[in-house]
């Protein structure tokens, strides 16, 4: 796939806000006991992962705040303030003092700065693949898609590296004392080197000149409410339909490190292995996604979409068990097919969304339905999980089972083969083939007008 500066600069913002974000779950052991000390660490741990869960609950709020800037004034002013604003509160939560320093108010001001970060993310991530869908060629906007998960995924990995190397180099004694402060302090060099990368790159492609003029001239009516006006059931389902995502993803690459030295019954060593683990298969799953969203533009989004969920459900339970043993190699098993699936699943949420609303309305509608997934089944899952391995190991896979099953039954019920299908010709302006007794008004839907207007003009 060939790259110009708007996908470099998408994926490059991505990868660095990402690692921004994922860093503090990896270090969530150290953290919890610098602000949250507790004679009990499992109550130190659900501590944690209480602030860690509600950045969660900020990304719509940052979704509406920075779709509206993306909506009115474009896709790349709203990732450069995006990424300022995550750039400087993951460098502010480096330098703060800890609570034997000052007490009640180092957690609250934790709070307060990972609320900002999770504002910040709200526009970032979904800026980022709607910049680069909009920007790439139309028969590869499925794979452009894949692309900018994966380096989501890449950013995640590389806070989870930081995290392996932190543990071996230093120590956990040291690495809870002062070293968990050194990859925040690190995301300020990061951050503007990113942020540079993305003033050079130009607009997306669709928000040129000719489009913003035609939205200037509806001003009066905020992006959010021609959503709540038009498009309420396009938003339920563009959230229901990728809720198991966020919750197998935050359940197996963040919050399963810490269950694996910490909440299993035979814990491994507390050597940074796990981290290592987690890094590499989230490194792994970009040649999947690549692979998988290459599948999907030539053959087919819903293939991609119930497999890979019917996967996530499926495998949850036995590669958990496979986890509690203990054993690296069935580790490395579980993780691999979990992976599998996940990236089948994922190499097509974002062309999805992109295919559900005009692009008058795009950067808002998505930003608002990903991250209430985000928010509802990603937030929360580390606490789940948390308060379930505690009774019994099995039992977080089971909650993934009963989100996944949710998720599969919202997938069919949607109407999804006929919908997808109408957008997936629609997209790439391929005439789609027509049975004998079936009539051309039948392929006029609004979605797929809407589809034609902004995405191939």
């Amino acid at each position: 796939m060939k790259f110009n500066k708007a996908t470099v600069a998408g994926v490059v913002g991505n990868i660095l806000e990402w690692y921004d974000f994922a860093v503090f779950g990896y270090l969530a052991k150290e953290i919890g006991a610098n602000f949250f000390p507790s004679d009990d660490q499992s109550t130190s741990l659900v501590e944690t992962f209480s602030v860690y869960g509600g950045a969660f609950f900020a990304r719509p709020l940052g979704g509406v705040f920075f779709g509206f800037i993306g909506d009115r004034y474009g896709r790349k002013r709203s990732l450069m303030i995006s990424l300022l604003l995550m750039t400087i509160c993951t460098f502010a939560m480096g330098c703060l003092p800890s609570h034997e320093v000052i007490g009640h108010a180092a957690p609250a001001l934790l709070v307060i700065l990972r609320l900002a970060q999770g504002f910040s993310v709200g526009g970032q991530l979904v800026g980022s693949f709607i910049y680069t869908i909009e920007s790439a060629p139309p028969e590869k906007r499925a794979q452009t898609g894949a692309l900018c998960l994966g380096t989501a995924n890449l950013g995640s990995a590389l806070g989870s590296g930081v995290a392996f190397v932190l543990h071996k180099s230093l120590g956990s004694k040291k690495v809870q004392e002062w070293g968990w402060r050194i990859p925040f302090l690190g995301g300020l060099v990061i951050g503007f080197a990113s942020l540079y990368l993305q003033k050079i790159a130009e607009e997306s492609v669709q928000f040129d000149e000719k489009k913003r003029s035609s939205l200037q001239s509806n001003k009066d009516v905020s992006p959010f409410m021609q959503l709540m006006k038009k498009h309420k059931k396009e938003l339920f389902f563009g959230a229901a339909n990728i809720m198991v995502s966020p919750c197998a993803f935050y359940l197996w690459y963040m919050w399963l490190p810490t269950f694996q030295t910490t909440l299993m019954r035979n814990p491994i060593p507390d050597d940074g292995v796990n981290f290592l683990l987690s890094a590499v298969f989230l490194f792994l799953s970009l040649p999947f996604l690549a692979l998988f969203g290459w599948i999907a533009d030539k053959y087919s989004i819903k293939f991609n979409s119930i497999l890979g969920c019917v996967l996530i459900t499926a495998l949850s339970p036995p590669c958990l068990y496979l986890v509690t043993f203990g054993n690296i190699g069935l580790t490395i098993l579980a993780y691999f097919l979990v992976t599998v699936a996940m990236a089948l699943f994922g190499s097509v949420v974002a062309c999805q969304l992109c295919m559900s609303f005009p692009v008058s309305i795009r950067f808002t509608a998505v930003g608002i339905s990903y991250n209430i997934a985000q928010a509802i089944f990603g937030g929360t899952v580390s606490i789940i999980a948390t308060e379930l391995a505690a009774k019994d190991e099995i039992s977080p896979s089971y909650y993934i089972c009963g989100i996944g099953f949710i998720n599969l039954i919202c997938l069919i019920y949607v109407g999804y083969e006929e919908r997808l299908n109408e957008n997936y010709y629609s997209l790439y302006g391929r005439p789609r083939p027509q049975k004998a007794n079936q009539v051309s008004a039948h392929i006029s839907t609004p979605t797929q007008t809407y589809l034609q207007d902004d995405l191939l003009e």
